[in-house]
């Protein structure tokens, strides 16, 4: 098998000053993207409001332009009273760069393994900017994960073998938002309320989006007036007491056991007909 330098001086000239240009360049992008992603240079770059929104990645890699993969990746973002933290053991993604000529950033596939998520309300609020279409677009046409371990809203907790796509656009500084057609299953999971158990060997498939929309139109739970989804659920259940005698309500478990299951949909805020639940 010829060498690649012998194969390069076998080449006529023409050729080999491209060739030499093409390669130089890509030598000097692999350095140059592989610093920036594992230096301060990257921070400086995601973190530019951290009490809005920071990133925080362990190693990560380049090898072609626009494909990266990072390993502990962490997300936190704080909007309103909303404050939602994002982990992944390692993403892989693709920045479409054309876009990026139109002031939009779209990453037209991720994706993660490892995942977990959190979202909670708290006290303190970062007040959303006003309506603009002056910012720059994000657009994520599909996160993908096989391996979702837990999902925690409030004090709700779910955890198991999850699944799951997602898919959003978003406008900074107070430009519109949609919620493309996205899903979340899980198998084998359970489902717990302030360390209660709830449901176990559950089988949880929903399937969520809103339309495209300026946060004035549809602030805060407003939403639910915007959002259609369906969830399928299958599970055993635990009976639950609630004591309200206290000063604050209380929740405890009783070894009653039963069996859940549901079919519900919504359109605009409305149940859809034909939903149940036993």
């Amino acid at each position: 098998m010829p060498l690649p330098s012998r194969s390069l001086q076998s080449l006529p000239r023409r050729w080999k000053i491209p060739l030499a240009t093409l390669l130089v360049l890509y030598a000097l992008y692999l350095l140059a993207g592989n610093i920036f992603l594992n230096t301060p240079l990257f921070d400086a770059v995601t973190d530019r409001k951290p009490h809005k929104f920071v990133m925080e990645t362990g190693p990560a890699m380049t090898l072609w332009p626009g494909h990266i993969t990072a390993w502990n990746v962490r997300m936190r973002g704080h909007a309103n009273h909303t404050v939602y933290v994002l982990r992944a053991e390692r993403a892989t993604g693709r920045i479409a760069l054309w876009p990026l000529f139109r002031r939009e950033v779209r990453i037209p596939r991720v994706e993660a393994v490892g995942v977990s998520a959190e979202i909670n309300r708290v006290a303190k609020a970062i007040p959303p900017p006003p309506r603009s279409d002056q910012g720059w677009t994000l657009r994520f046409d599909a996160i993908h994960s096989d391996t979702i371990y837990r999902a925690r809203l409030g004090s709700l907790l779910l955890h198991g073998q999850g699944s799951g796509t997602v898919g959003f656009l978003k406008q900074l500084k107070g430009g519109p938002s949609e919620l493309f057609d996205s899903r979340v299953a899980f198998r084998r999971a359970y489902a717990s309320y302030r360390g209660i158990q709830l449901l176990s060997d559950m089988r949880l498939d929903a399937r969520f989006r809103y339309p495209w929309h300026y946060r004035d139109q549809a602030p805060g739970v407003a939403k639910f007036n915007l959002l259609a989804a369906t969830l399928d659920l299958d599970a055993r259940s635990q009976g639950l007491r609630v004591d309200t005698s206290g000063r604050s309500v209380t929740f405890g478990g009783t070894p009653t056991a039963g069996h859940v299951t549901a079919a519900l949909g919504m359109d605009r805020g409305a149940l859809r007909a034909g939903s149940h639940l036993h």
